[in-house]
């Protein structure tokens, strides 16, 4: 008998869970022909309120297992019906709202605060498993969920990483006496980005001889104007995918500082892309490296100095080729991760 599948979320926006969703479909998708018969699929596409809520109801009912891809209230609904029906119901982890709105949302109140806890725990409480984006998110979810301890598992984010390389080409240089750094997370506090320019000021002051070029793409949030006040800052609140990945490309260094990060789409991608990359210890895309030196890795990320120490060593001594070849590519291959996603729901 072949097992009926309704995957539920976001397969459209050109953000990160966004670009994610997309590559596990186009994963199940190619296994589906790799293994024809084994199970059927059924992906949301309903835009409008009234029927994505049929469509909810009518593909819960059809389906064995119900596969929440994104957090919102409606699919909190989802989660509650697919345990009414009896269905087996997994949530595929991008993000953990209860943290996230802590950091990025410093003034809000308490009660604003606890009626996410509520929701996300009700989410949690609904679902027979969570299967997290990297290792890294899973053991910290088990230390703040320990509730919900045993639903926890993970299975990395797809990468179209073949895609990308075809969609790029040759990497432009910047040439020597330039630095071009490039972050995601805009403004967001969660992402530190501050903390990366003020790390980059150092820089600019030890080495004048350097023209330092610090391009940020992402929402105001609280740190914009901030952010913008530094000359060297060149800030877009948005970019389409492809100009996302042509800025990459153009780019020496991609620097993520997060404070917490489920895995980072973006990370890999500026790799693909040609960037060296400096990333916090607390991005969950680090696990799908071989071996990763420490000198690639942000352990303090309030601490300027030594991001500006990281960035010039990497400035002198790219990351690059060492990076793409410890990659674990059997870990973010499409089908691979499809195929891996699918066993974690049946078990």
């Amino acid at each position: 008998m072949a097992y009926k599948f309704f995957y539920i979320g976001d397969f459209k926006s050109n953000n990160g869970p966004g670009i994610a969703n997309r590559n596990l479909k186009r994963g199940i998708k190619q296994a589906m022909m790799e293994h024809p018969g084994s199970y059927k699929v059924y992906f949301s596409r309903r835009s409008c309120l009234s029927s994505r809520i049929w469509e909810m109801i009518q593909y819960i009912a059809w389906s064995d297992f119900v596969c929440i891809c994104n957090y919102t209230r409606l699919h909190l609904f989802s989660a509650w019906l697919a345990k009414k029906m009896k269905k087996k119901c997994i949530y595929r982890l991008h993000g953990y709202a209860t943290y996230e709105s802590q950091v990025n949302h410093p003034n809000m109140d308490k009660k604003s605060w606890n009626r996410v806890h509520r929701q996300e725990s009700f989410l949690f409480k609904h679902v027979d498993k969570i299967i997290c984006v990297s290792k890294i998110s899973k053991d910290y979810m088990v230390g703040q969920e320990p509730l919900y301890a045993n639903k926890f598992h993970y299975c990395y984010n797809a990468v179209n990483y073949q895609k990308i390389e075809n969609l790029i080409g040759v990497k432009k240089n910047s040439g020597k006496d330039k630095c071009l750094i490039l972050s995601v997370g805009g403004g967001m506090p969660r992402k530190n980005n501050l903390t990366v320019a003020k790390g980059i000021q150092i820089l600019q002051r030890k080495h004048p001889e350097i023209s330092f070029e610090y391009t940020i793409v992402g929402a105001a949030y609280t740190q914009k104007d901030a952010l913008c006040h530094y000359s060297f800052v060149k800030y877009y609140d948005h970019l389409p995918h492809k100009q996302l990945l042509e800025k990459m490309k153009e780019s020496d260094i991609y620097i993520q500082d997060s404070t917490f990060d489920t895995f980072n789409l973006s990370a890999i991608e500026a790799l693909m892309c040609g960037c060296s990359l400096l990333l916090s210890k607390n991005i969950g895309a680090l696990g799908i490296f071989e071996n990763i030196s420490s000198r690639n890795i942000i352990y303090s990320i309030k601490d300027a100095e030594e991001i500006s120490e990281k960035i010039w060593n990497i400035y002198i001594c790219p990351n690059y080729s060492e990076l793409k070849q410890a990659i674990k590519y059997q870990l973010i291959d499409t089908q691979m991760v499809a195929e891996r996603f699918i066993e974690l729901c049946i078990q």
